[in-house]
């Protein structure tokens, strides 16, 4: 429609704006008083909890006036932009990236700590033991400090990683992923180059408080800068990514059996791209809009335009549109997490929600991977195949979020881990193929769960808050990465309790999930 050519008369343009404030309501939140106060908010939960599936849909809207496009939402340009966009594709595959290098430092530890232990005391595997100069051996520990190893990544990432994150809900997404990332490599190559446990231990600490924003202001700078319908798939890079990061560690730890050398190799990746991301990722499209930056926001949509497909967006009613009587963005951060939750009660129930997910998720996700290497068999392989059988989970996930909607997808995720999982309750090792089967079932399903986490996490929760949100819930999901390490001494009480308490947690982790509404469904009803 062309506004110059047919001017609407005041009445159908006051029509109009009521109705386009309306679609901006949060389900259940209704009225005149709270439209000012809360606009950028509800428009943006109404863009996470909408699914951008039909043109008809996102592009309602739109419309044109003095030769420019007028969208009402950054949603609105990104689902024009489209799913194969080559810029929008490089930024997702770019941040999917930091995934895999992320992937490294966590899941050497596998390898660092102790080496590999051999369950089928074969010539073979103790000859392979004997090769390894572990951190166990250098420093001479006890079970308790070995795992303190683990958890200190852990505990860094607990009183410091939520606090970085909430930086990129003021500073903006890009600057804390490069220099999180950065610091990561640095801290890591400090930490192998130590010969003192504590001092090791101390950059191990502050290697993990890096752990957030690097895995989760990423994902959050993908996810808003691609359409919505993108979301489902993007995860599915992420994980590939995140797979090729933890499988070469089985490599690097074959080659180089010296502990030094895997800390160092799995660091360096980190220094090398957060240089080359620096000078060629841009910043968050959502965040732009969201902060009125114009000329930033203008020359993002230049660079993302292909020849054929001019956008020729009116950049200042975007804004206008956007920020028009958002109130709360001139306090802080905190603060306007703080205001938003007491307005929109119901978010509180998912952030509370999110936050037992997280733990649940994180404890049954490391606990499986990091003691992969205790199974029986060849300890490489089994690694291999503990990360390898991720990829089916990458590549059904974003097929069934679609098909299914979000929350049956986890929902069935988490039950059918707990049901492979508690097999091995009562299955003995000896019994090779049968638990190693249930096993890598069982982290077959956790793996779609966990990745769900991010894509529900990115939806529900609005730009303003979403990271600090995100944060808070990855906050208290360290406990169950702390915890994760210490569920395998259990084993010395009975050797099927740990996969007692993963089965326990991934069918309590799939009640929980009942609580949160379906993305897709839940859109078409408030636009109903």
């Amino acid at each position: 429609m062309n506004m110059s050519e047919n001017p609407p008369d005041e009445d159908d343009s006051a029509s109009r704006q009521s109705a386009v404030v309306d679609l901006c309501l949060p389900i259940g939140e209704e009225g005149p008083d709270h439209r000012r106060t809360r606009s950028s908010f509800r428009r943006d939960s109404q863009a996470a909890l909408l699914d951008e599936g039909s043109p008809s849909e996102t592009m309602t809207s739109i419309f044109e006036d003095n030769g420019k496009t007028k969208y009402r939402s950054a949603e609105e340009i990104l689902a024009k932009f489209g799913y194969w966009n080559p810029r929008l594709l490089f930024i997702m595959f770019s941040m999917a990236m930091i995934w895999g290098i992320t992937a490294m430092p966590i899941m050497v530890a596998a390898f660092a700590v102790k080496g590999i232990e051999c369950k089928d005391p074969t010539p073979e595997c103790l000859a392979e033991k004997s090769r390894y100069y572990s951190i166990v051996q250098e420093f001479d520990l006890d079970n308790f400090w070995a795992e303190s190893f683990f958890s200190s990544f852990f505990v860094g990432n607990m009183f410091f990683g939520t606090a970085l994150a909430y930086f990129a809900d003021v500073i903006g997404r890009k600057h804390v992923v490069v220099w999180s990332l950065f610091f990561t490599g640095v801290f890591g190559v400090f930490c192998a180059l130590s010969h003192n446990f504590v001092i090791m231990l101390i950059f191990r600490i502050l290697q993990g408080c890096l752990y957030t924003p690097t895995s989760m202001v990423n994902w959050v700078l993908a996810s808003e800068s691609v359409c919505f319908e993108a979301h489902g798939h993007a995860s599915m890079v992420f994980g590939f990514f995140w797979v090729l990061g933890y499988c070469s560690i089985a490599l690097v730890a074959f080659i180089y059996p010296n502990w030094h050398y895997m800390v160092f190799i799995s660091s360096l990746p980190s220094l090398l791209f957060s240089i080359i991301f620096f000078f060629t990722i841009p910043e968050s499209f959502h965040f732009l809009v969201e902060k009125g930056k114009k000329k930033e926001i203008s020359d993002w949509i230049k660079k993302a335009e292909r020849p054929n497909k001019s956008i020729n967006c009116d950049v200042d009613f975007l804004v206008l549109t956007v920020t028009e009587g958002n109130t709360l963005e001139t306090r802080g951060g905190f603060m306007i997490t703080f205001d938003f939750l007491i307005q929109n009660k119901r978010y509180i129930f998912y952030l509370i929600a999110s936050t037992f997910m997280w733990i649940f998720d994180i404890m049954v996700y490391n606990g499986m991977s990091l003691f992969s290497t205790t199974l029986v068999g060849n300890p490489y392989w089994n690694f291999v195949l503990s990360g390898a059988i991720e990829i089916p989970a990458y590549l059904f996930s974003p097929f069934l979020m679609n098909r299914l909607g979000r929350r049956k997808t986890v929902f069935g995720t988490h039950i059918f881990t707990a049901l492979c999982l508690l097999p091995l309750v009562f299955i003995d090792m000896d019994h090779k193929v049968l638990y190693v089967t249930f096993w890598l079932l069982g982290k077959l399903g956790t793996s779609v769960s966990f990745i769900s986490l991010f894509v529900y996490g990115s939806e529900i929760f609005p730009t303003q808050i979403k990271n600090t949100c995100m944060g808070v819930a990855a906050l208290f999901g360290n406990i169950g990465g702390v915890l994760a390490y210490q569920t395998h001494e259990l084993t010395t009480i009975y050797f099927g309790l740990p996969m007692m308490i993963f089965s326990a947690f991934s069918f309590f982790g799939g009640l929980v999930i009942l609580g949160f509404p379906e993305t897709a469904t839940h859109r078409n009803s408030v636009q109903i």
